[in-house]
């Protein structure tokens, strides 16, 4: 799995006992020599098309098209594992047709394609809604693998790079309230943005005041996105009011 398989067809094969042997022509002209012994029928596994089965039901004849990994023998360069490329070409093209993506909420699918784009824009706009909700998220988003068996998708780095997942949350606790209040006071792709545009940490009204003065208190969460749609707690990057002040006090004589 992962080697890149050449095209060649058999220009020549030997099927006497003890020998089964010939060689391969390659596209650009050049004889490989192979065995049967090599020969391996392709396979369909989670991970795509592997020569990974039997040896052939029948002896290659000149002319047949194969799909062959390079190997070293004692003579140089030889053709290694082969197949039949009639053989590979029907499990790959199988493997094309059922190549899906879906989104699943509670109540089921809410979107289904056989667009990996199209699943990505759905992605994004999941993501922009999570922004500013509190709950667990109730989307799950699939593929489905060669076998037919859905199986989590995860989104590549260039199109999570767009997704909002940084958040800070602002929580405000009246004393005269059982709920605290809860709203998302920035959001963004990058850190280094809520940086530029708030270099400091900011610190609730509240708290700079005695209790007896005070009738509410309020704090600041910063929260990552993970490619689920959870947010999780993560570390500001900003340093805290008193931790810039502590710079700027006069010392003492």
């Amino acid at each position: 799995m992962g080697v890149e398989l050449l095209e060649g067809a058999v220009r020549f094969f030997n099927n006497n006992r003890g020998k089964r042997f010939g060689f391969v022509m390659t596209e650009s002209g050049e004889d490989l020599f192979f065995h049967f012994n090599q020969g391996r029928r392709p396979v369909l596994t989670a991970d795509g098309v592997y020569l990974g089965g039997k040896t052939p039901e029948r002896d290659p004849e000149p002319g047949d098209a194969v799909r062959f990994e390079l190997s070293e023998g004692r003579k140089g360069v030889r053709a290694g594992i082969w197949c039949y490329a009639s053989d590979y070409e029907k499990l790959s093209r199988l493997v094309v047709k059922r190549t899906r993506f879906r989104a699943v909420n509670g109540t089921g699918p809410a979107l289904e394609t056989g667009d990996e784009k199209e699943l990505e824009k759905f992605f994004l706009s999941f993501c922009d809604q999570r922004v500013k909700s509190f709950e667990a998220p109730t989307m799950k988003f699939q593929r489905m693998n060669p076998l037919g068996n859905w199986v989590e998708w995860v989104p590549s780095d260039e199109v999570f790079l767009e997704v909002p997942c940084y958040r800070i949350v602002k929580t405000t606790r009246f004393f005269n309230r059982c709920e605290p209040m809860e709203t998302v006071a920035w959001s963004g792709s990058r850190t280094k943005d809520l940086v530029k545009d708030h270099p400091i940490r900011k610190g609730g009204v509240g708290d700079f005041l005695p209790l007896e003065f005070r009738d509410f208190s309020t704090d600041f969460r910063f929260q990552e996105m993970d490619t689920r749609g959870n947010w999780n707690p993560w570390h500001d990057p900003r340093p805290l009011p008193y931790e810039t002040l502590r710079f700027e006090l006069p010392t003492a004589p």
